[in-house]
């Protein structure tokens, strides 16, 4: 996307954090904000754990003894659903919460990570700070940026953006360390999240790239998705058993017995001269009120393996997955940290 003047990525965060003495023009030239988030995202309060589809039971490998530890060995993902039947046989069944499913082929896909800052890191050297950077690992796929880690700081600001292509579900968890840079010694692992990006890839809630307020072609806000707002309101329609949307001219969508005016959305908008086609725009509002993931930065703990329950950290980030079916993915969002002025 376009940088413009005094306007970047970091502006948009400033703005969405409500930080106006650092994202310059950003908020008076009327550009969205996005959501930030101060939990994970599978853990705001209406998506269910990305479990809406199925849920995930861990496998464990029987015990010899009564003492020894369960061992996981795997996991099971499905659904259970009971219905009651009618007492009268000719009645109709009841109907069926579980149609359209997506599909069990394997789906190759392209993940942006996006790695914006960490937040009071416990530090691992004697002067307490660390140096610490970023690695990544994604079924037999490992990188990081260990020459670019930085020095002295329990809050380093990364702005980093790590692109990875995977199959799901053969490698569905994203590890996500913070580790020590250290000279002499192995690196030491500050600590680490997971993130099941096959629960986010079958979610009904759309958690494979946030959906920004407005829609834009042009500008430091493009869009980024693979797909545009109609095909996701069509498909998003088709996948909830929804009617399926018509346009009846280019600001008028009508969803069952349901109409969606362009003006009744934009009354109050300030629009800017990089917004797309009014069909697209109007999708797109249609999308946000149906609750689906929105555009956003979330904060995830981080935990050392070897002390699983005393939290090490905390790392601000978000994730894109693009299925390849769906068409190459769009522009990525430059989010170099800001130098400071001389």
């Amino acid at each position: 996307p376009v940088v413009e003047d005094d306007i970047d990525w970091w502006s948009k965060y400033y703005a969405s954090k409500g930080e106006l003495n650092k994202c310059g023009s950003y908020a008076q030239k009327g550009y969205e904000t996005l959501t930030i988030l101060s939990h994970p995202l599978e853990l705001h309060e209406i998506y269910e754990g990305f479990s809406d589809f199925c849920r995930t039971f861990e496998l464990s490998r029987g015990k010899t003894k009564f003492e020894e530890e369960n061992e996981i060995v795997g996991e099971f993902k499905g659904l259970f659903k009971v219905y009651p039947l009618p007492e009268d046989p000719n009645e109709p069944l009841p109907h069926r919460t579980m149609e359209n499913l997506p599909s069990n082929s394997l789906e190759e896909c392209v993940v942006r990570v996006y790695i914006i800052r960490a937040i009071d890191l416990q530090p691992t050297d004697s002067n307490g700070k660390s140096d610490p950077y970023i690695e990544i690992e994604l079924g037999k796929t490992t990188i990081d940026n260990r020459d670019e880690r930085i020095p002295n700081t329990t809050n380093p600001v990364f702005g980093k953006m790590f692109e990875l292509k995977t199959i799901i579900p053969t490698a569905k968890d994203l590890i996500i360390r913070v580790k020590d840079w250290d000279l002499l010694t192995s690196d030491d692992v500050i600590g680490q999240t997971t993130i099941d990006l096959e629960n986010r890839f079958l979610s009904k809630y759309r958690a494979t790239c946030g959906l920004p307020l407005q829609y834009n072609v042009t500008g430091p806000n493009q869009w980024r998705d693979s797909v545009r707002p109609r095909k996701i309101l069509y498909d998003v329609c088709k996948r909830n058993n929804l009617p399926v949307p018509e346009l009846l001219d280019e600001q008028t969508i009508k969803i069952g017995d349901y109409l969606f005016h362009l003006e009744d959305f934009e009354q109050e908008k300030h629009l800017t001269i990089h917004v797309g086609d009014d069909e697209e725009r109007l999708a797109l509002y249609i999308l946000h009120k149906l609750r689906l993931c929105p555009e956003h930065v979330e904060t995830r703990p981080l935990f050392n393996p070897i002390q699983p329950l005393i939290e090490q950290g905390r790392l601000e980030l978000f994730i894109d997955i693009f299925p390849r079916s769906q068409g190459s993915p769009g522009p990525v969002f430059t989010i170099t940290p800001r130098k400071p002025k001389p």
